[in-house]
């Protein structure tokens, strides 16, 4: 058996602004196939966050300090990320902060609402493995050593895990119309644990429109990646791996 624990706390500084906390344990447990290796073990993870939100008028705020503490990285084995064995790989962190500023411009026949969202995050490999643990006794397992575990050196940054993400939405709302624009903007990632290549950031616009003909039924089109921007958002499987082009869809929802 195994418990996992988690909390979380709230306080209210005023009747505008409040202080939440939170600090949970996590968990990933190895597949069948990498349990039967003695030298697997679970990873597991601390996470903490602390952060504050309020308004000022019509404006809403919010501010999160995050970090998490990953002990025993686990990596299964997979022909999509090359690994022919599955490894721990080590500790490692990742902290940074969130912001949220949201208002609505609009009045009382037509709702603004705009927001800007944005992400700063550090990863970082806490240690890495000693070539001088290759014991011989299994070539693929060393091979597969050489090509992950080496790189996972300490002070190296995670892949694909962006140091700033920005977010900006802007909208009109009618009593039964309304229309949104989102940009999304993500900078560039490793792609490897050696930190020695990298896809270069990118930035993608979306539209949607809603329109509700009764309470219980609303049309819906949405158009993503508006400008049709090329760009690539990963090298695996098999080589590089292009982002979703313009893409429209049309439909209806309905609640019962």
């Amino acid at each position: 058996s195994n418990t996992l624990l988690g909390i979380g706390a709230g306080y209210e500084l005023s009747e505008t602004m409040s202080l939440f906390a939170g600090l949970h344990q996590g968990q990933a447990l190895p597949s069948a196939e990498a349990a039967a290796d003695e030298d697997n073990t679970e990873e597991n993870s601390l996470a903490t966050e602390i952060g504050i939100r309020g308004n000022v008028n019509k404006l809403f705020y919010e501010v999160v300090y995050f970090n998490t503490q990953l002990e025993n990285m686990l990596f299964l084995a997979s022909n999509a990320n090359n690994l022919a064995s599955s490894l721990n790989s080590g500790d490692g962190s990742t902290d940074g902060f969130e912001v949220l500023v949201a208002t609505d411009l609009g009045n009382e026949g037509m709702g603004i609402p705009v927001s800007i969202s944005a992400t700063f995050t550090n990863t970082e490999f806490e240690n890495g493995f000693d070539p001088n643990s290759y014991d011989g006794t299994d070539p693929a397992a060393d091979l597969a050593k050489q090509q992950w575990w080496l790189a996972n050196s300490k002070g190296k940054q995670f892949p694909y895990i962006a140091d700033t993400l920005i977010n900006l939405r802007g909208g009109l709302e009618f009593e039964k119309f309304s229309t949104y624009l989102n940009y999304h903007w993500q900078d560039s990632v490793f792609t490897n644990e050696l930190n020695d290549h990298k896809l270069d950031d990118y930035g993608v616009l979306d539209w949607s429109a809603f329109y509700n003909i009764t309470d219980n039924v609303t049309v819906f089109g949405k158009v993503t990646n508006l400008t049709d921007e090329v760009y690539a958002h990963s090298i695996l499987p098999g080589g590089y791996r292009p982002g979703q082009p313009q893409s429209w869809s049309l439909g209806m929802e309905f609640d019962f």
